[in-house]
């Protein structure tokens, strides 16, 4: 009896030890195992800003030649085929109107220049006559307030004649290429609108990319800007600089299209799609590290370091990214050495464990 009341007591004081053991584990923390992370080295490489459009191949036919006045058209010089120099004449608008309203606007700035002339005179006149005494200084001013205002319409006048010489100039419409009459789309004795097409010249030409670019970038391109060209109908990237900025006509805002000349050696179909990378600024010894290294943390953007064996977090800046790899503006500097693979599951004082180093 008393062996089997000591085994009982010693049943129950090993099962009391084993329940405090148990209630002493659940409430000790438990550390995550370390992560397994590679390493990265910030470095300075050459980085661009950049920006991306999509535009498509001019055709080497040039933009349709059309009316810029209205007007009859009296004499067809060109036919299809016909080879024709940058400003030849192709066909010839009735030019009697416009030539009546040129006579008219010149005799009219004749007539008020005359009248200038004579009010000059006035004007002399009425200056001697106050210096002596024998006219009002309003009676002057008012002089001079005629001759002001009649000096304004003979401004007005000349502008008019100007933009009557223009129309007149125009009724004979030119070639703004060199190249081969491609088709002609409109007869003598047809009543041409202004902007009406009446010829297509085919040119030799290089081709061209025309890239459309949003206008809050308007006062930061310019000609001679980088552009690194794609295309799905040719393999590699192909490097060409931006020709010539223009308006892009009926958007309602400032956008502009970009010109970019294809470089030498290459042909594309008309129309094909171009991928373009317009080269704003370039930035030779940029802090760079790799894309997988940065990520996202309620604190911002975050690229992780080791010490002693633990993840270190630092908030970071960025810039550009290209080619796998990340601009880093503050935050790191060259040489440390980063979190590349792994980053995504860390946070601040994580376990890490090395187990790659890159470069």
């Amino acid at each position: 009896m008393g062996m089997t009341r000591t085994l009982i007591r010693l049943c129950l004081a090993a099962a009391a030890l084993a329940l405090a053991g148990c209630g002493a584990d659940k409430s000790a923390p438990q550390e995550a195992p370390p992560v397994a992370v590679s390493l990265a080295t910030v470095v300075e490489r050459p980085v661009e800003d950049t920006v991306d459009a999509y535009g498509t191949v001019e055709s080497q036919v040039a933009p349709q030649v059309a009316a810029e006045v209205a007007g009859r058209i009296e004499r067809i010089l060109v036919e299809t085929g016909d080879k024709v120099q940058a400003g030849q004449p192709l066909a010839l608008i009735q030019a009697s109107d416009y030539a009546t309203d040129v006579s008219a606007q010149r005799a009219n700035l004749r007539r008020l220049e005359a009248e200038r002339a004579n009010l000059r005179q006035t004007l002399a006149r009425n200056e001697s006559l106050a210096r002596q005494g024998f006219l009002s200084s309003a009676a002057l001013d008012n002089t001079r307030t005629q001759l002001k205002a009649l000096n304004a319409q003979i401004e007005q006048a000349g502008a008019g004649l100007n933009q009557s010489s223009r129309n007149l100039s125009r009724t004979t419409v030119r070639s703004p290429v060199a190249g081969i009459v491609q088709s002609r789309l409109a007869s003598a004795g047809d009543y041409a609108r202004a902007g009406q097409p009446l010829f297509v010249i085919a040119t030799e030409q290089a081709q061209k990319v025309h890239l459309p670019l949003p206008e809050n970038l308007t006062d930061r391109l310019k000609p001679g800007m980088g552009v690194h060209l794609t295309t799905p109908v040719r393999t590699g990237t192909f490097d060409s600089v931006i020709s010539e900025l223009r308006p892009m006509i009926g958007t309602g805002n400032r956008a502009v299209e970009a010109i970019v000349p294809l470089p030498p050696g290459l042909s594309l179909p008309a129309g094909a799609s171009v991928d373009g990378r317009v080269v704003l600024a370039t930035r030779p010894a940029a802090l760079v590290v790799p894309d997988e290294s940065v990520v996202i943390r309620p604190a911002g953007q975050v690229v992780y370091t080791v010490q002693g064996g633990r993840a270190v977090a630092h908030t970071v800046q960025t810039g550009a990214r290209q080619g796998g790899w990340v601009e880093v503006r503050a935050g790191l500097a060259a040489g440390e050495r980063v979190v590349k693979d792994g980053a995504g599951f860390l946070s601040n004082g994580a376990r890490v464990q090395v187990v790659r180093s890159a470069p």
